[in-house]
């Protein structure tokens, strides 16, 4: 009978492959275009942030599976940070575009943007937790 567990290598090797695969076929989920939002770029996005954490796998010298999926649940979450705090500035970069136009006094607007940051920092550490 084969051996039905998995080592810190297999899992290092499974992940991988899958991150290749997927990073092989990005385009075709692409054109799914289906979520969160449809732009077309939803198999680029899983693409790299596969990558990203397989980057991290990579650098791991440990055979223990535990060690493995830490490392990679930590490396793809920090890609998802990353592409969050981009999006977020882009999101109020608009935002303040819009609210220039509405003419907004400089005292509401830096409350309002105090408010908004306080809400991001707890989103990014809600995701850290998780």
């Amino acid at each position: 009978m084969a051996n039905q567990s998995v080592s810190g290598s297999l899992f290092k090797k499974m992940v991988t492959n899958g991150a290749v695969n997927l990073k092989n076929n990005h385009k075709e989920i692409d054109h799914l275009n289906v979520f969160p939002v449809p732009d077309g770029d939803t198999g680029t996005n899983m693409q790299m942030t596969m990558m990203a954490g397989i980057k991290e796998v990579n650098n791991l010298d440990s055979q223990s599976i535990i060690d493995v999926s830490k490392i990679l649940s930590r490396g793809l979450l920090m890609e998802h940070v990353e592409t969050l705090v981009l999006f977020s500035l882009n999101s109020l970069e608009v935002f303040t575009l819009k609210l220039q136009k509405l003419k907004m006094d400089q005292l509401r607007l830096k409350n309002l943007f105090k408010r908004l940051l306080v809400v991001t920092k707890w989103h990014i550490v809600l995701l850290w937790i998780q």
